[in-house]
């Protein structure tokens, strides 16, 4: 996790601008909100699938706030952002996160 930046936005609230590194498959799910990459028709009976989309779910709940974009940099890693919740190796992105203050107060 790197933070890049720091800005306000339109009604005064700050944000803070981190990049994280995440499986590359996951940016559907993140950006445009669509879950069907999950859908792992050769095995119906293993729910890898809903373990896949519940690791996905802790990344993004620790990013700390909202995924926004995605780079177009995928490269093949053993070790990312989302291996502390049980993802292997596999071809990664970087992913822009947004996160507002925390009490999303106006700062001086």
């Amino acid at each position: 996790m790197e933070t890049v930046e720091t800005f306000k936005d339109a009604i005064g609230k700050r944000i803070t601008v981190i990049e994280v590194t995440g499986p590359a498959h996951w940016a559907s799910y993140f950006i445009n909100g669509d879950s069907s990459g999950f859908d792992y028709y050769n095995t119906p009976n293993d729910k890898a699938g809903d373990r896949d989309q519940a690791m996905a779910d802790k990344f993004a709940n620790w990013c700390g706030g909202y995924i926004v974009d995605c780079k177009d940099d995928t490269s093949f890693a053993w070790r990312h952002d989302a291996t502390q919740f049980g993802c292997l190796a596999c071809d990664v992105c970087t992913y822009i996160v947004h996160v507002y203050d925390k009490e999303g107060a106006k700062s001086e």
